[in-house]
């Protein structure tokens, strides 16, 4: 259980605003026209989630629009790809999380943290461990002797050679286990895919599930820190 948690910790969901605009000899007024925030998700997950409340905050401070674009794809590698062939002059700016590093070193993309120039962190968050509200199991204890007894059973909703498949992976083998992986290109995808039975449990940030589970669609059996989570006092 210890390796486990160890390995969640890692994973822990961070996510940081990054820009490709650079240090000038000079200060020029800015800005004067709208900016554009990147991110390489689709709508419906806690990235977008987090950028859109961002984005409707940050225009009466700076005056000028700010627009949301999605660009999914490729574990979320295909819109930062598009954001470094932007002009670096700072409005144009992306979201990145530490599934950027997952992608990186799975050999999905060259990109990488130091990719880019941050300014700013957004917010610290753990993931949750979500399953469909029918699953046969309701603690993490049930859920752990029912993926033992059960190998090649349990459909985890994961993103390809990111952070979920990390944790798929990380699972199964702490687990002496197997899962069987089902990609998606995001959480908002996977979270929708749970909702609807097409998976039985997924890992998750609280934003994107919260809701789920208030309506009866979805439960939580775990949060993964060493502490347990004010949001879900009652969860190991």
């Amino acid at each position: 259980m210890k390796r486990f948690l160890l390995v969640v910790l890692v994973v822990a969901l961070v996510l940081s605003i990054f820009t490709s605009c650079a240090p000038k000899d000079k200060e020029v007024a800015f800005p004067t026209k709208p900016i554009q925030f990147i991110v390489p998700w689709a709508p419906g997950g806690g990235s977008d989630v987090a950028m859109r409340i961002v984005a409707q905050h940050a225009e009466k401070y700076l005056g000028q629009p700010v627009t949301v674009v999605n660009i999914p794809g490729v574990s979320g590698t295909i819109g930062l790809m598009e954001l470094t062939e932007k002009p670096a002059d700072g409005y144009y700016i992306g979201l990145i999380h530490e599934g950027l590093v997952v992608a990186h070193h799975a050999g999905v993309t060259e990109l990488n943290y130091d990719s880019f120039i941050p300014i700013a962190n957004m917010t610290d968050t753990p993931q949750w461990l979500a399953a469909y509200a029918d699953a046969p199991y309701d603690t993490i204890e049930e859920f752990y002797a029912y993926a033992q007894a059960n190998p090649g059973k349990v459909n985890f909703g994961m993103t390809l050679k990111g952070v979920a498949h990390a944790w798929g992976a990380s699972m199964a083998e702490q687990l002496g286990t197997e899962f069987n992986l089902i990609p998606y290109e995001g959480t908002g995808d996977r979270i929708k895919a749970l909702a609807g039975g097409f998976i039985d449990v997924t890992v998750t940030d609280y934003a994107s599930v919260v809701q789920f589970v208030e309506n009866g669609d979805l439960k939580l059996l775990a949060v993964c820190t060493e502490e347990r989570n004010p949001a879900t006092p009652d969860l190991p």
